[in-house]
């Protein structure tokens, strides 16, 4: 996760924010992580989609990042694979 220490506006992950997470009812997709959040000294917890996915943490689908191909596979013979998460 992000190292950044708990003070104001500090936004951090850890493997121990899944626990409160659960405690709390969220419901985390398997493909999103659960989020630690201070502002103005209140703690939160929320689900966010892991990179390369999209929604809102409780529902998470994977981003087709080849629908930009021309702009990620550029040049003559480069074709653009869209895996779960990423693309090569």
């Amino acid at each position: 996760g992000l190292a950044t220490p708990p003070h104001l506006g500090s936004y951090y992950n850890s493997k121990a924010n899944h626990r409160y997470c659960v405690d709390l009812g969220l419901n985390c997709h398997p493909y999103s992580i659960c989020i630690r959040e201070e502002f103005n000294h209140t703690i939160s917890y929320s689900c966010q989609c892991n990179r390369g996915f999209s929604g809102n943490g409780s529902y998470c689908t994977d981003i087709n990042e080849c629908v930009r191909a021309s702009e990620l596979c550029p040049y003559p013979g480069q074709l653009c694979v869209n895996e779960l998460g990423s693309y090569h």
